[in-house]
């Protein structure tokens, strides 16, 4: 009988997630959800001798938290409130009536 082109691949990929064996857990979980993907979208890929660990590195980074980026986000500019813009505008209003400075 001969074996599985992609055995040594599942073992390999068994052996370096130990999570992959575990049925239910959020890799185990990820990984199946990563393989039907592929087999709706890019079943070729599914040919492949590696596949099984192929994928599982795919699972692997996918479950990897990103880092949020020590770039600073821009922030929109400051803007006065409505409060802060009619006392402005009242206070300038004594100064300016009719286009001219009051005395």
């Amino acid at each position: 009988m001969t074996p599985h082109p992609a055995a040594e691949a599942r073992k390999a990929a068994v052996q370096k997630y130990p999570d992959l064996a575990v049925q239910g857990s959020t890799f185990n979980r990820r990984f199946l959800e990563l393989y039907q993907l592929t087999v709706e979208r890019n079943p070729d890929a599914l040919a492949l001798d590696d596949w099984p660990l192929v994928l599982a590195r795919e699972t692997a980074y996918s479950l990897v938290p990103r880092v949020a980026s020590s770039t600073p986000q821009p922030t929109a500019a400051w803007q006065p409130s409505k409060l802060e813009r009619d006392a402005y505008n009242q206070k300038h209003a004594l100064y300016y009536k009719s286009g001219r400075p009051v005395q």
